[in-house]
């Protein structure tokens, strides 16, 4: 196990730390959302079941929407007891003229 999936997983199961809620909203639906390094499934995917991601802990934690031929989306949340919202529209790799 990596440290990064170690680290999400210890957030995931800590009961005592602060909770922060994050609503995610991103084109194109296909989109992976990877938190600490595990995958949390597609945009397409939160969507359809109504949610977002819980967030616990007292770090920082990394937020990424990736999907093939696009610029990965990276960035940094903390959990403040707070609901956020996230709305990411990834950019598509400039194809070379041949």
């Amino acid at each position: 196990m990596t440290p990064s999936v170690q680290r999400a997983q210890e957030a995931l199961v800590e009961e005592s730390g602060r909770r922060g809620n994050v609503w995610i909203s991103c084109r194109p639906e296909a989109a992976q959302i990877v938190l600490d390094g595990v995958l949390q499934g597609t945009c397409g995917d939160l969507a359809a079941a109504g949610r977002g991601l819980t967030v616990k802990g007292q770090s920082l934690h990394r937020l990424e929407v990736r999907l093939a031929g696009h610029q990965t989306y990276v960035t940094y949340i903390a959990p403040g007891g707070a609901r956020a919202t996230l709305s990411v529209q990834l950019v598509p790799f400039e194809e070379k003229a041949p």
